[in-house]
């Protein structure tokens, strides 16, 4: 088989759908430069390299984190109006060029605006865009499709701290950001030029790939027939609060723990080592979470799934107030990584479920602007708390009491009724 954009999607045998997944998998792949996971390798040697003090590093990423969620949901509606296709090429552009600016750091200045565009064009849009367009092309297998495009993120998380921390041992760092911004250029903007489409209806297909469309359907969207609401139509729903609560708890518990991960594992008579195998444990847990979960999930209501994330992320936390030893704390990473990779995908499925998908990238953007916000704060109440008590106990009994809200919130937030004024597919 061929593998131009035309022999793949007029080969019958062959649903295109799935190539759409492998493009939203590489977008969150690359959304690697702007993830926690990503740039906390680098801070250590902002603080000892260029002799930065460590709490303003961590307020600056903080400040960026918070200064870039404000703004991501102009990248939904920007997806909207142009397509997001288009989106995703110029996000890619746009992220290797702030990669290359990350390597030329020598003020604080410039780490702000690095932290800030690496955030809201890493972080933020690339792993918004594709949540948007695969609900377009998938139905019956939304779930199992987010579920696949999850696994590039996973992936990412698991194998990049691995291969930045060999390649620090043989180049500067600042060749190490240029080589990320390079592989974005030459790798996920080709790819995404030649092979993603917006909807199926562009090519002649329908979601599911269940039929070959009439020629007359190329400029009719499927979405066009579907139940959905308006931006401000879901906001008025008690749902679209509860899920977007339930979705901002673990990004806010994640970031905070990752960021200060070696010091908690220290605090806990633990070498930056364990520390080091515990953040990698979390994404080779996702990973099997991620891809087996989709399998089901398509089956199951997003608030049930919402407070089951809830529960185990409350599991999590308890066994990590009380580890002392390193079994310990691989119990909390396999809880931990098992509630990141359920969310993963309720997180993506729960917008086009719940409200349709004509302005998928408007509600899916403010909800965005909540995780952000989240991941922002994450790192703040550790700090803080620890510098106040000398240890990190008060801060995690805190976290534990927003799961405890998650859970309550959830078994309320079952799926709206549409708009009467809208009619069934």
């Amino acid at each position: 088989m061929k593998l131009s954009p035309k022999s793949l999607y007029s080969n019958n045998k062959f649903n295109y759908g799935w190539m759409i997944v492998f493009v939203a998998a590489l977008s969150y792949f690359f959304s690697a430069p702007g993830q926690t996971f990503f740039i906390s390798g680098f801070i250590d040697i902002y603080v000892k390299e260029l002799k930065w003090d460590r709490t303003i590093v961590s307020s600056l990423y903080s400040i960026a984190t918070l200064f870039s969620g404000l703004f991501i949901f102009s990248v939904g509606q920007i997806a909207d109006r142009i397509g997001t296709k288009i989106t995703m090429i110029a996000v890619g552009i746009l992220l290797g060029l702030v990669c290359i600016w990350n390597s030329f750091n020598f003020s604080l200045f410039s780490l702000f605006i690095g932290f800030a565009f690496s955030r809201f064009l890493g972080q933020g849009s690339m792993t918004l865009l594709p949540s948007l367009v695969l609900p377009k092309w998938f139905i019956k297998k939304r779930a199992m499709s987010f579920s696949i495009m999850s696994i590039g993120g996973v992936i990412a998380s698991t194998l990049i701290p691995i291969i930045n921390a060999s390649l620090f041992k043989i180049i500067s760092w600042r060749e190490v950001w240029r080589i990320w911004g390079f592989l974005v250029w030459i790798i996920f903007v080709p790819i995404t030029y030649f092979y993603l489409f917006n909807r199926p209806e562009e090519i002649g297909l329908l979601p599911d790939n269940e039929k070959r469309a009439d020629e007359h359907l190329r400029s009719i969207k499927f979405s066009d027939k579907e139940e959905y609401f308006t931006p401000k139509e879901a906001m008025k729903t008690f749902a679209f609060w509860g899920m977007l609560y339930c979705q901002i708890i673990l990004p806010l518990i994640t970031t905070g723990l990752t960021f200060h991960l070696i010091s908690i594992m220290e605090s806990k008579n633990m070498t930056s080592g364990n520390a080091a195998m515990i953040l990698s444990f979390f994404s080779m847990v996702s990973f099997p979470v991620t891809l087996i979960s989709g399998k089901f999930m398509d089956g199951v209501k997003q608030h049930h799934v919402a407070a089951v994330i809830s529960m185990i992320e409350l599991a999590a936390l308890l066994v990590l107030f009380f580890t002392d030893s390193l079994p310990m704390a691989i119990v909390f990473a396999v809880l931990h990584g098992t509630a990141t990779g359920l969310q993963s995908i309720n997180n993506g499925v729960v917008w086009s479920n719940y409200f349709g998908t004509l302005y998928l990238g408007s509600i899916r953007g403010i909800s965005m602007v909540g995780n952000v916000i989240s991941s922002a704060v994450g790192p703040l109440p550790f700090g803080i708390l620890f510098m106040k008590f000398g240890n990190y106990n008060a801060v995690l009994l805190l976290m534990m009491v927003l799961p405890v809200i998650g859970f309550l919130i959830a078994l309320f937030s079952k799926k709206p009724n549409a708009p009467k004024r809208y009619s069934v597919v």
